[in-house]
């Protein structure tokens, strides 16, 4: 209920905020509800949050920041409490962005007509940083840093991050870009793949919008309503209908792909298997023993082959399986399972 109440009170400030004010009244439509002919902000702030379906951007942004927190693990209630003060924290402080004011220095001609001169001027803002050797005149100039990129990387504000190509490591971080509008066409369509595959990743936007608008409407209208996290359905979901994939290519999530002995017995005996698991999940904890392992996370292969996972683990299986480790692995499993 606390955290609750903190993010409330964050949103309560943000729709005071006159650069929000200013979206929401210029939005406002004739027709708006008005007592006496005076016209009530309270309900523009809430025919808007209806309009944007708030709620909904509040489940998959918490989904989000719950996995990008490390809170994986929810089977007690003080994980819970943990996830919830961490990620109330985390929502409030996004929403709490406050303006600062930039030093900027603008070349002017001197009056002899020959040199130039620079002149300072102070630019408030409440949303540029600038990433250089800028200073900001807040003393707290790093923490304020901070506090943008986390408003940054959230759904609450309209940001736009300008970049050369160098800068665009910072996309892959970004949870709710969706979108590359390109200054200059790159040469070849390697390049351009680049661009585009910083925001279309595993979890990125554009992959929930689309997994959303393919999968979400048999869940809503076909299945009863989880109890728990929506998203969480979706994706479970999701890879279900995956399973037809072969091997690791097919794990939608970042994870593992695992060769494992399986010596449980019954009418199959002891038997190899190729198994795949997400995140942090390991065979250890289901009894297996495992053999050979491949990376499937995108930091394994993106580099190298960026979307093309298919290809990288063509290579791993081509060219960099250990047989001889393998095979010594196997050997010791038979004599742990005699």
């Amino acid at each position: 209920m606390a955290n609750a109440a903190w993010i409330a009170e964050a949103f309560r400030r943000l729709f005071n905020a006159p650069e929000i004010t200013g979206v929401i009244v210029g939005g406002r439509s004739e027709d708006a509800d008005s007592e006496d002919g005076v016209e009530r902000y309270w309900r523009d702030v809430v025919r808007h949050s209806i309009d944007g379906d708030l709620q909904a951007v509040l489940d998959e942004h918490c989904h989000m920041l719950r996995d990008w927190l490390g809170h994986l693990g929810l089977s007690d209630d003080d994980q819970r409490a943990a996830a919830a003060d961490d990620l109330g924290y985390k929502v409030a402080e996004a929403l709490s962005l406050r303006t600062t004011s930039f030093r900027i220095d603008i070349p002017q001609r001197a009056t002899n007509g020959q040199e130039f001169m620079l002149e300072e001027h102070r630019l408030r803002t409440r949303f540029a940083v600038a990433f250089g050797s800028q200073k900001l005149d807040d003393e707290s100039g790093e923490e304020r840093i901070g506090t943008v990129s986390q408003a940054f990387n959230s759904p609450f504000w309209p940001f736009v991050l300008t970049s050369t190509s160098v800068g665009q490591e910072g996309l892959d971080f970004h949870l709710w870009c969706h979108a590359v509008v390109h200054w200059n066409l790159p040469t070849n369509p390697v390049d351009l793949e680049q661009r585009e595959g910083r925001v279309h990743r595993y979890k990125g936007h554009a992959v929930r919008r689309n997994l959303a608008a393919t999968l979400g409407p048999d869940l809503l209208t076909n299945r009863a309503a989880p109890d728990g996290d929506l998203w969480d359905e979706l994706f479970d979901t999701a890879a279900q209908e995956g399973q037809s994939a072969a091997g690791a290519v097919g794990n939608f999530a970042s994870g593992w792909g695992w060769l494992v002995f399986d010596g449980s017995g019954g009418d199959g005996g002891n038997s190899l298997r190729i198994i795949q698991t997400d995140d942090a999940q390991t065979p250890l904890t289901d009894g297996l023993r495992a053999l050979l392992v491949i990376d499937v996370w995108e930091h394994a292969y993106y580099l190298d082959y960026q979307n093309a996972r298919a290809a990288y683990v063509d290579a791993f299986v081509e060219h960099l399986i250990n047989w001889e480790f393998a095979s010594a692995n196997y050997s010791a499993a038979l004599d742990a399972h005699a």
